[in-house]
This record gives structure tokens, C-alpha cells and sequence, in this order.
């Protein structure tokens, strides 16, 4: 399973996670065609000067991923019909179809190896074969210069996505171009009896690998890597929250940050598992979990989880939280403090009014990224908080963007997470609606400020764990009674992951 998914990684990844160094092996192994580099852009093409914005990203995303190539050193071929051999060999790359190069003998017996138009197609066309994503037009002819229709590509496009294809439709191709406009892979108002032209196949090809990379980082797939880890799912105070627990012993609730997931929490997760009986949840608006229109700021946040402790069965539990999880946390040690046996803070603090002082302009240093002692400078806050717009600027390959450079902004050790972790949980986050959810967690900072000031000092024993700068120790200083901070060295923001030995060693120590 693990190798499946690393090789859905080098390809999908590519176009829906843009790692740009294993889009670079996986093309040099897998492109056959001369004419053009998978290293071009859409820029390099004369006939995609015109095309609107949206579906330059994507062209961009499929050529560096080698998805796709230009008919011509200087043409794309955007409004061209897409054919049959063409078709295959997106098909298998999309898919992650294994695809044996050395194949020069096609079953078919209209596709020659000498066949200059469509010679190379040979290994993509049985593999894809071999696979069930296609077949010949008879038992013996593939036609591999032939088009394919609108309806033919939605049955390709959904039954490669292992979805049931439905046909049984008048036209036959009437409910499966509705499936495929569900998913996203077609446009609404799609005629299923219309040639495809490369624009569609562009727009079908983007969805699926998006579909795809998303199937291959689901939560059903990403637990098979902790043995004793199970998925679950409760709905409670409203919404339905996702979380995976394991272990045996006193309850411990890990809390994730943002953009993150449970998964965040996959390196510590196995060894405390064995002292404690662990839940990372993906509270409202992260993950699998619930993303409705409102409802996080962190006191409602705090009471979903309260609901969930109460849900479980529990009077008391060991509360753990990073980021925006460790503000959740605190609200829920500060509202529930007869249901908190002990609580750790990992690098953030509740918003407080020194949030509300953080300057419009950075500090000289801040982007020094060859200094990493340097001072951070958190501009995603306000980016974060302004209604709508993040949503228009950040998906798919924005979204990844800008999430990577935060990644990489706030590690000490740039090893510790690597391009599969970092495209986990970019899936999460790369949809207006994932994206608007996330956000709401930002944008209700001065509610979250104002219910501060609501709360009595905490009185039960806290862990603060420091790998930054975000204030954690002045405000625990101010906002508890019973507190150790720990700044641990050689260790940026995203603690569980850059040091996971340390952090288990501390927790370890302090919910004994």
C-alpha cells in the first residue's frame, strides 16, 4: 500500500499536490513524445495566449507532470480533438497505471510500432488495455487516430476512478456525463454525442488526478500505516467530527493546527498509543470532518470536543493541541476544567490581545530564510480573516503554493516533512469549501480575544512545548496557574513532526 501511494504521489501529486522534483523523475521515465519538454508551461504555447487563467493553471499543472505534451515545439493543440492513443496515455498516467515502456508490440492490429503518428502510444494503449480503462472499437482494431466523444470520456474519466459506470440512460451516455459533471471532471451542459477536444480532456484529466491524489491520501488509506488505528465518527453538537483512535489506557485528545490534519500527528501517534488511548480529531471544518457555516471560534469549537469527551463516555481526559488546536485546547481546559485532567500546548496560545499587535509591516530579518533562528512573521493571519477572497486566490495549485511556503517558512529541519506529507494534507485544503471552513478559524481571532478575557486562570497543570515564537510562555504566565514551558531547540513550528522523540518523551512524562 505504501508503494502504491508514493507512486500515486510522483504522478497525481504532481498535478494536484506540485512537487515539482518528483514531477521531474516521473517525466523523464514516462514521456515518449520528442516535441515538447514536460518542463514547458503554457506560455510557451502560441495558441494558449487567449485561454482564460483557470485553464492555463491546469495546463501548467498537466505539462509539468508530463501528462500532457504540445502537438508542436510552438502549439498546444488546445481546441484540437483528442484521440484515442492520446486518450490512453493520460488514462495511465492519471491512474497510475504501471505502463512497461519496453512494450513495442501492440494487440492490436492497427497499431504498428512503425506508425510514426501514433507508434508511441503502443505501451500506454496496453497498459491501459490491461488495466480495464479501455478497449479496442473491435476485438482487433484499436483505432488509435479516432476521437472520442464527450460521453465516451466521462465513462473513461468516472470508471477510472473506480466509481460504477452508469449507462443504462437514454442516450446510454446521459447518466454518465451527469456523473462526471458530479464530480467535477465535466462541464454542466456537456453533450455526450460531441467530439472531446483537448480542452476537455485538459479539464476531465485535472479533476480526476485531483480525485485520485485525494482517494490515495483518504483517511481509509492513510490509517493502514498505523496498525491498531482505527477510523470513527461521531456526530455531536451539530456536526459530525472524524478522528482515529488507538491504543489502550487514559484518554489523550490530540488537537491538530492548520493545514493540517490528524494526520499531523502520525510520527507520535504509534509509541503513545501504548500508555495512553489516543484520538487525533479533526475538529469543525478540518479534514472529514463537518464544514458548516459558521461555529469557529475557539469556545465553540472547545464545546464540540466537550461533546465528543461526554459522547465517548469519558468525565475526564488529557488534552494536547498545536496551532489552532492548542487554542481549542485552552478553551476547552478554561470552559471544562472539571473535564480536563491535564492539558499541553504546543507552540500557540489562545488568542489574546497581543495578537491584536502584530504589526502591518514585518521585521527586517523576517524572510531571511537562510537564518533559521530568524523572527517570524505571520501574515496569513490576515489573509486568512478577509471574507471570500482567499477562496477565489487559493485552490489547487495556489493553494499548494502558498501552504508549502508556509510549511517550509516555519521548519528548522526542511527533512522532517517531506513532499507526501506536505500533499496529505494539502488534499484538505485545496476547495473554496475547505478553504472557507479553515479560514473561519481565523476570522473569528477577536471573538476568540474577547472570550479571553470570560475565563478564569487555569488551574490545571499545563505543558507549554516552544519550538517558536508565538508567545506561548508570557501568556501562560498570565493565563495559568499550574504551568512548565519547555522550549525545545533546533525545532520549528510544526513540533510533532520535527521532533517527535522529544515531544513523546515530553508527554510521556507530564500525563503520567
Amino acid at each position: 500500500m505504501k508503494k502504491s501511494l508514493k507512486v500515486i504521489t510522483s504522478v497525481a501529486m504532481a498535478v494536484s499536490m506540485f512537487s515539482s522534483i518528483e514531477v521531474a523523475a516521473n517525466a523523464a521515465t514516462t514521456t515518449t513524445s520528442a516535441t515538447v519538454s514536460a518542463s514547458k508551461t503554457s506560455a510557451n504555447f502560441k495558441d494558449l495566449a487567449n485561454v482564460d487563467a483557470a485553464l492555463k493553471l491546469k495546463i501548467d499543472a498537466l505539462l509539468e507532470a508530463g501528462v500532457f505534451n504540445g502537438v508542436s515545439k510552438d502549439y498546444f493543440g488546445i481546441s484540437q480533438n483528442m484521440t484515442r492513443a492520446q486518450a490512453a496515455k493520460v488514462l495511465t498516467l492519471i491512474y497510475n497505471i504501471k505502463v512497461d515502456m519496453t512494450v513495442t508490440t501492440s494487440s492490436f492490429n492497427d497499431v504498428k510500432g512503425s506508425d510514426k503518428s501514433n507508434g508511441w502510444a503502443i505501451p500506454y494503449i496496453e497498459a491501459a488495455k490491461k488495466a480495464g480503462l479501455i478497449t479496442g472499437v473491435t476485438d482487433n482494431a484499436f483505432v488509435p487516430g479516432g476521437n472520442v466523444t464527450l460521453g465516451q470520456l466521462a465513462k473513461l474519466l468516472v470508471a477510472g476512478l473506480g466509481k460504477k459506470v452508469d449507462t443504462t440512460g437514454t442516450p446510454w451516455y446521459k447518466e454518465v456525463i451527469s456523473q462526471a459533471v458530479d464530480l467535477k471532471l465535466l462541464s454542466e451542459g456537456t453533450n455526450g454525442a460531441q467530439i472531446a477536444s483537448r480542452a476537455n480532456i485538459v479539464e476531465g484529466a485535472y479533476g480526476a488526478s485531483n480525485l485520485a491524489a485525494k482517494n490515495a491520501f483518504s483517511d481509509e488509506e492513510l490509517v493502514k500505516r498505523l496498525p491498531g488505528f482505527q477510523n470513527r465518527y461521531k456526530k455531536v453538537n451539530g456536526v459530525k467530527l472524524h478522528y482515529v483512535e488507538g491504543g489502550k489506557g487514559e484518554p489523550l485528545f490530540l488537537l491538530p493546527g492548520w493545514p493540517q490534519t490528524w494526520y499531523s500527528f502520525h510520527k507520535v501517534m504509534p509509541e503513545l498509543a501504548k500508555h495512553y488511548h489516543v484520538y487525533s480529531i479533526d475538529y469543525r471544518g478540518m479534514g472529514s470532518s463537518d464544514k458548516p457555516e459558521s461555529g469557529y471560534d475557539k469556545k465553540t469549537l472547545a464545546a464540540d470536543i466537550h461533546s465528543l469527551v461526554k459522547e465517548l463516555g469519558y468525565e475526564k481526559v488529557n488534552v494536547a493541541g498545536h496551532d489552532i488546536g492548542s487554542m481549542v485546547a485552552y478553551a476547552y481546559a478554561a470552559q471544562y476544567p472539571e473535564a480536563t485532567k491535564k492539558l499541553a500546548m504546543l507552540d500557540v496560545p489562545h488568542p489574546n490581545d497581543r495578537f491584536l499587535k502584530i504589526p502591518l509591516l514585518s521585521a527586517p530579518s523576517a524572510y531571511d530564510l537562510s537564518n533559521p533562528d530568524r523572527a517570524w512573521f505571520p501574515w496569513w493571519f490576515a489573509l486568512n480573516s478577509i471574507p471570500g477572497l482567499p477562496e477565489q486566490l487559493l485552490q489547487g495549485k495556489q493553494a499548494d503554493i502558498v501552504h508549502n511556503w508556509i510549511f517550509d517558512y516555519q521548519l528548522y529541519n526542511k527533512a522532517s516533512m517531506t513532499a507526501e506529507d506536505k500533499a496529505i494534507y494539502n488534499a484538505s485544503y485545496d476547495s473554496p469549501e475547505e478553504i472557507r471552513a479553515s479560514n473561519g478559524w481565523y476570522k473569528t481571532y477577536r471573538k476568540d480575544i474577547d472570550d479571553l478575557k470570560t475565563y478564569n486562570k487555569l488551574s490545571v497543570p499545563v505543558l507549554g512545548i516552544g519550538g517558536a515564537k508565538f508567545g506561548l510562555d508570557p501568556f501562560l504566565r498570565e493565563n495559568a496557574t499550574d504551568f512548565k514551558v519547555v522550549n525545545l531547540e533546533k525545532t520549528g513550528h510544526w513540533i510533532a513532526e520535527e521532533n517527535p522523540q522529544e515531544t513523546i518523551k515530553l508527554f510521556i512524562e507530564f500525563f503520567q
